[in-house]
């Protein structure tokens, strides 16, 4: 950084003198000039406001989008690895309950956040379950014969012998649940109602399938749940500007999360509901759901619509939107609700007073000579551009700016600001912000090449990060960061871009021309590279050795996207992939 520096006044005495042989002839003309840059910057830095808040509001609906889709995204594996697609269903359980206690185990620790609890319903009455409770220790949940209460056992190990706990007072028909038959009635996936787990307070979601049986016919139903309390405690999280609104809500207003609110709430009898956004009372609330809401309804699935519109209080407002749907009948709303006065109101004052100061500053440059305006004049354009470049979310290197007057310190903290911008505050790297436009002037110089100019994008996400942060605090987490930073840094050649997305993912984007050995490789040494155990970590009991690991995805340009949203999802996924595959080898 450079280090801010004191202004040097010109003397006073030939200020005065050029001021009376100067500044007289001007008087008019630079007033005129002046309110002409006061009517074009406020129009200008309107339009940039609004250029920048599309920007902005795509970006959190599509980051929403993302979370939904990588939260409820592991259900499906889930279904699959409790129960494969073609495998047969025995019409007794008990022909296989060996089996199905191993697919189960397995199932159980893919996602075990959202998706701790696999169970399975026959149609003679039977039932099969395991409700995971921590890494070495899952609960049984069985039932062998219709008319009976469920058995309650625990269970150790993947081949270990259930012991049995207690029996349920009350008899468990799985068929009689919605879940199963939701799932016995639909040709694929299927996603029930959201519902309200009163055990844990949480809203739920279950996704359910059909197992055909040996003699034909459907044999049963295995189902997942996902429990929704990650989504709103993330909406909770979401950076937001002071009054803006954000929410995921079912196409009949039925809250899923927010960032305003609670999703459930208690009745008069002390009873938990879900909420409706209908009943909410707020102005901007209204406004979305009365202007946008059937818009949004009808809208093609997973595009964004920005609009601003005419709040029912007379303040503008801007509204974002997204219809996030899944292969397996997901419908829900992606909304956020944006007032103009929390973006416009600072940015035209500000814009209008730079322009006042830069009038002012351009009066001064012509009372000390047309030489010093040339060189302000150079300054101010290089400053231009440069605010014009971040505007459109691309950073860019000022010149050497050698001044200490009020544009040297403009530029200086321009840069500072542009370096916070662009750069994760933990590990000193490249951002989110800085990914996007990197991407973007990546597949532009590739798309204008005539040679092979492929690349391929790396996304790596950490296994083992969260038990550190739990276990030796987050001072030892934001160490593990900066030690896996550097030790990705060690592995980037000359021309590679590395980011920080946030948490723990990272982004690495190998240079072109790549192929697609060239990057297995490299993703092959950056999963050694963090397998090694951690240095830097503070207090560790002896004879502990903590490591994090790592899960790679590779999407190649331009076979798995054409541009940066399609590339980075592509190796998101493919991330995914290896991490299932990775635990499944394990």
């Amino acid at each position: 950084m450079i280090p801010d520096a004191t202004p040097v006044p010109p003397p006073a005495g030939r200020q005065t003198t050029l001021k009376f042989r100067l500044i007289l002839p001007f008087v008019a003309i630079l007033a005129a000039f002046t309110v002409i840059v006061a009517i074009l910057s406020y129009s200008v830095g309107a339009a940039l406001v609004r250029n920048l808040m599309d920007e902005l509001l795509t970006e959190k609906v599509e980051r929403i989008g993302q979370m939904v889709d990588r939260h409820i995204l592991g259900s499906g594996a889930v279904l699959e690895t409790a129960f494969p697609r073609g495998k047969l269903a025995s019409p007794d359980i008990r022909d296989n309950l060996r089996e199905l206690q191993e697919r189960f185990w397995a199932a159980t620790t893919l996602h075990p956040e959202p998706n701790d609890y696999v169970y399975y319903g026959n149609e003679a009455g039977q039932g099969f379950g395991i409700k995971r409770l921590a890494p070495d220790e899952v609960e049984v949940r069985l039932r062998l014969r219709d008319g009976t209460a469920r058995d309650i056992l625990r269970l150790d190990s993947l081949v270990g012998q259930p012991r049995f706990v207690r029996k349920e007072e009350q008899v468990f028909d799985p068929r009689t649940r919605p879940w199963y038959r939701a799932g016995r009635s639909a040709t694929g996936h299927t996603w029930t109602s959201v519902y309200v787990d009163f055990s844990s307070q949480d809203l739920v979601v279950t996704r359910a399938r059909h197992v055909l049986a040996e003699a034909g016919g459907v044999g049963g139903v295995v189902a997942t749940d996902v429990s929704l309390s990650q989504l709103n405690l993330f909406m909770s999280q979401l950076p937001l500007t002071p009054n803006a609104l954000a929410m995921i809500v079912e196409p009949d207003g039925d809250l899923i999360a927010a960032s305003f609110t609670d999703n459930l709430q208690r009745d008069t009898d002390g009873n938990l509901e879900r909420v409706n956004i209908h009943d909410d009372p707020s102005p901007l609330i209204q406004t979305a759901l009365r202007a946008l809401l059937p818009r949004a309804r009808a809208a093609t699935p997973d595009t964004v619509g920005i609009r601003m519109l005419e709040g029912l209080d007379g303040e503008g407002v801007y509204v974002a939107y997204e219809r996030l749907t899944d292969e397996a009948g997901l419908d829900w709303l992606t909304l956020i609700v944006v007032p103009i006065q929390d973006i416009e109101g600072d940015v035209a004052l500000a814009s209008l007073g730079a322009t006042l100061l830069g009038a002012l500053a351009m009066a001064v440059a012509l009372v000390l000579g047309l030489r010093s305006f040339g060189r302000v004049a150079d300054d101010i354009g290089d400053l231009c551009a440069a605010v014009d470049a971040l505007s459109r979310g691309r950073p860019s290197k000022l010149p050497q700016v050698a001044r200490n007057d009020e544009i040297g310190r403009l530029a200086r903290s321009f840069e500072a600001m542009q370096q916070a911008l662009f750069t994760d505050r933990v590990t000193d790297l490249a951002n989110r912000n800085a990914l996007q436009p990197f991407l973007e002037l990546q597949i532009e110089a590739a798309s204008r090449g005539t040679a092979d100019r492929g690349f391929a994008v790396l996304f790596a996400d950490l296994n083992r990060f969260k038990p550190i942060n739990d276990r030796y605090g987050h001072e030892n987490g934001d160490r593990a960061l900066r030690e896996v930073a550097q030790r990705l840094r060690e592995q980037a050649g000359p021309g590679d871009f590395l980011a920080r997305l946030g948490g723990d993912e990272f982004v690495m984007v190998l240079a072109a021309p790549t192929t697609l050995a060239e990057a297995e490789h490299k993703a092959e040494a950056l999963k050694a590279a963090l397998q090694r155990p951690l240095e830097t970590l503070a207090d560790i009991p002896a004879g502990v050795i903590v490591t994090v690991g790592t899960s790679v995805g590779i999407a190649m340009y331009p076979e798995d996207g054409e541009d940066s949203f399609s590339l980075l999802k592509a190796a998101d996924l493919a991330m995914y992939r290896d991490k299932e595959a990775a635990d499944g080898s394990r």
